[in-house]
């Protein structure tokens, strides 16, 4: 029998621009999940179609002429942008229909640490070249994110610390991705594109693809280091650059070595920790790790909330251990500060529960009735949005848009999108 692939090359014909209202959707053998329907659909709005849908005709008394057999996703998500077409091909029905559909989501590719790394990199660049050419007003947080990187990045390297550059660089990349194709936190999630996945990927790309485009597509086929990614983050942390590309060197020439054998090969030390950190120890650096991303800011609030955490038993060394680091410091402190005044809780101006309105937001700073709140905040209270919601405790969904604002904004990108892509049809 045919295989599914040979088959649709003998049975389809030209690529059709179908409506997406003429075609039904039956039964799946997949999960639907529409934040990465939603996704898919900015992408083709954005980028337009690669990939066609496959799809069949439909019985004599169907509801629609089409019956979808490959690209659930790709379908739904135009009909959510509102794409007027969708690229499909067709096929004879019969039970190789079935066996298509199940080899499109068999064969639907997996990508390696490094070769992810290099797809994000490549979009976020082809997304910061796409967002400098539309001349769009950005707010405060944009502004101030961009500033943040282009200063980082003109310094002499080595004078910002890596883990601050990768985390620089992922604010830049996933606000611009943010920016480009509308992506809430949500629909980011669902393509693994929030600021913090996208942050492991820019470190992989700066240590070990940027400096060594000749080298990393070896090392991504690695038998055991490829898709190992403990191992890559392991080459990674490895400050001088001569010695990464010597391991990786090493590597890739010959295959069936393990990371450890070759960093003992090359006389280097052992990746930090050594094995794989397991229980407590595990616990531990997961700890110290988050503690260093704080600032010192941070870390002087959050500290009588560790002290809480603490059992009575660790709380004569942690004392010891506090003023062993004092005394090492040189810092001039009592050793037992008074606690800070309990601060008393702010009055918003309106009721919370009444701040939003169809038509209007409250500010619960001053009250003044407005359809955007977030350049209010900026120039007349100089808060971030992030700040107002946690002075005011307010859930992060917490709308800055009047929602008839927002609907009415929604409804503008969505015809001026239709638009662009009518020439495409």
């Amino acid at each position: 029998m045919a295989t599914a692939p040979k088959t649709v090359v003998e049975t389809a014909g030209a690529v059709m621009a179908l409506s997406p209202s003429e075609i039904l959707i039956g039964d799946r053998l997949g999960a639907f999940h529409p934040d990465k329907a939603q996704a898919l659909g900015q992408l083709m709005a954005e980028d337009g179609q690669i990939v066609p849908i496959i799809v069949r005709a439909s019985g004599p008394r169907a509801a629609a002429p089409w019956t979808l057999i490959a690209g659930h996703h790709r379908l739904e998500g135009a009909r959510m942008v509102g794409l007027a077409v969708i690229d499909a091909i067709a096929v004879e029905d019969g039970a190789n229909a079935l066996q298509i559909e199940a080899m499109e989501n068999a064969a639907r590719p997996s990508r390696s640490p490094l070769e992810r790394a290099s797809f994000v990199r490549a979009i976020a660049s082809a997304a910061e070249a796409r967002l400098k050419e539309q001349h769009g007003d950005l707010s405060p947080e944009q502004i101030a994110i961009r500033a943040r990187w282009d200063a980082m990045k003109a310094k002499a390297p080595g004078v910002e610390r890596d883990d601050d550059l990768d985390d620089a660089e992922a604010d830049y990349t996933a606000d611009i991705l943010s920016g480009v194709y509308g992506w809430q936190e949500s629909v980011a999630e669902a393509l693994g594109m929030t600021s913090r996945t996208v942050r492991r990927d820019i470190a992989l790309h700066r240590a070990l693809i940027a400096p060594f485009p000749d080298l990393w597509r070896g090392l991504a086929t690695h038998p055991t280091v490829g898709e190992n990614a403990s191992a890559l983050r392991a080459i990674a942390e490895i400050g001088d650059l001569s010695d990464r590309k010597a391991l990786i060197e090493s590597l890739v020439e010959t295959t069936d070595m393990t990371l450890a054998e070759a960093m003992d090969g090359l006389g280097l030390s052992k990746p930090k920790g050594g094995a794989a950190p397991t229980g407590a120890t595990k616990f531990m650096n997961n700890t110290t790790s988050n503690l260093n991303r704080l600032s010192a800011g941070d870390q002087a609030r959050i500290a009588p909330e560790i002290v809480k955490t603490l059992k009575p038993s660790a709380l004569l060394a942690l004392r010891a251990a506090l003023d062993a680091r004092i005394a090492e410091e040189g810092l001039d402190a009592p050793r037992a500060p008074a606690p800070a005044p309990v601060e008393e809780k702010p009055v918003p101006a309106v009721a919370i529960r009444a701040s939003v309105k169809p038509d209007h937001i409250a500010c619960l700073e001053c009250g003044e009735k407005l359809t955007m709140l977030k350049r209010h905040l900026s120039t007349h209270h100089q808060l971030t949005a992030e700040a107002y919601l946690a002075k005011w405790q307010l859930p992060l969904d917490y709308p800055m848009v009047a929602p008839n604002k927002a609907e009415e904004r929604r409804q503008l990108a969505k015809k001026i999108g239709l638009a662009g892509k009518g020439g495409d049809a």
